[in-house]
């Protein structure tokens, strides 16, 4: 083999290895920058987590004792935090085990007593568009009509009085 074959084959040899180089620290790289941005949100739900009700993680909790105006804040924070976080991991912004972890996490947590709680005291204040990732996991509770219709309630009663005078025969 001549000489200047010999240097050519080595040196697309040596392209091809540096590419290979050069794409796994790519991969690396997205990896690192992925686990840092789930790190961050990470960080964010234990922030939030002790602003929430000392009994928010109980099976047992009390749902009867009122939550302040300062934790039900928190809770409308941990479900917009919880949507946006099911939100990347329908856009695969996490690893599926993270993905995984977060998804079965948000519906434990729905489940518990002080969540259910916020949830019926929240939703039913906003649009169905609000928490949309949240809501396929958990609808939101309707508005309640606790007093009658203004519309149903305007209707006048009809007394026999009222009424045209019947033709006796």
């Amino acid at each position: 083999m001549p000489w200047d074959e010999l240097v050519r084959t080595l040196g697309s040899g040596g392209t091809l290895v540096a590419v290979l180089i050069a794409a796994q620290q790519l991969l690396l790289n997205r990896r690192q920058i992925r686990a840092s941005f789930e790190d961050d949100l990470s960080r964010e739900y234990r922030a939030l987590s002790v602003q929430l009700p000392a009994d928010a993680f109980f099976d047992d909790a009390d749902r009867s004792v009122q939550m302040t105006g300062e934790q039900q804040q928190a809770m409308l924070r941990y479900f917009d935090l919880s949507n946006e976080q099911l939100r990347y991991c329908e856009q695969r912004r996490v690893s599926r085990s993270t993905a995984k972890a977060w998804r079965e996490g948000i519906e434990e947590n729905l489940r518990l007593p002080r969540f259910e709680q916020a949830w019926e005291a929240i939703t039913p204040r906003l649009g169905t568009d609000h928490f949309t990732e949240l809501y396929k996991l958990r609808p939101p509770v309707p508005v309640r009509v606790t007093q009658p219709s203004p519309v149903l309630s305007a209707q006048p009663s009809v007394s026999r009085s009222d009424r045209a005078p019947q033709r006796v025969e």
